[in-house]
């Protein structure tokens, strides 16, 4: 959707960074080529349910792989990320079965958020679930590893919002630790350390299990 992807892409990679982004898959036809010669090193067709990964969408993503496979490139590297979310409980299979098709490299189940305690302590059941249906399908999957608190997610990324405000992640767009367009980032960054200082008792982020 942004008329300046391409170029942001090639302009982190010819720097040595790792890039990738997530899409629903709906507008990769006529950007193909272009995606594919930009230096990004992973693209995710990301759905919040399983549901929703329809068949138009999986053709998409079919022939992504496809040309890309053509072009002999092994980048990018290809998934299809999946909520784990009660709604995505029933439709498993389902979803493996179309990413299977679709030919990508791996199906990435991820925590939805907020990851209760409940659900947390049933994931050995439905992660036995998950790996069961990914052998029928022979799909390959990766499940979310555990919880640590200060959170890798934190720890690791930094969530950029559309107007340039800074969060510690894509769920805490409330607690704005600086602005990219007007601040300094090393100022950012001794934000996020003190933020993290108080995870343990933030009355969010002490509760996620994501």
């Amino acid at each position: 959707m942004h008329p300046a992807l391409i170029d942001m892409i090639r302009y982190a990679s010819e720097r040595k960074k790792s890039v990738n982004f997530t899409t629903n898959a709906t507008l990769l036809p006529g950007k193909t080529d272009m995606l594919l010669g930009s230096g990004l090193d992973a693209i995710a067709f990301s759905f919040p349910e399983a549901g929703q990964f329809s068949r138009l969408i999986s053709e998409n993503a079919a022939a992504f792989v496809r040309q890309r496979n053509t072009k002999k490139q092994k980048l990018p590297k290809t998934y299809v990320n999946i909520a784990l979310m009660p709604e995505n409980f029933g439709s498993v299979d389902a979803g493996l079965r179309l990413a299977k098709n679709a030919g990508v490299d791996v199906v990435n189940f991820e925590r939805s958020f907020p990851w209760t305690e409940t659900r947390a302590t049933s994931e050995p059941v439905l992660f036995s679930r998950i790996r069961s249906a990914a052998r029928k399908t022979r799909c390959k999957v990766t499940l979310p590893v555990p919880h640590t608190s200060t959170c890798p997610l934190n720890q690791l990324t930094l969530f950029v919002r559309w107007n340039g405000d800074v969060t510690p992640c894509c769920y805490r767009a409330d607690h704005i630790l600086g602005n990219i367009l007007n601040e300094d980032f090393p100022g950012i960054l001794e934000n996020r350390e003190e933020f993290q200082k108080t995870m343990k008792t933030d009355l969010v982020c002490s509760r996620c299990r994501v």
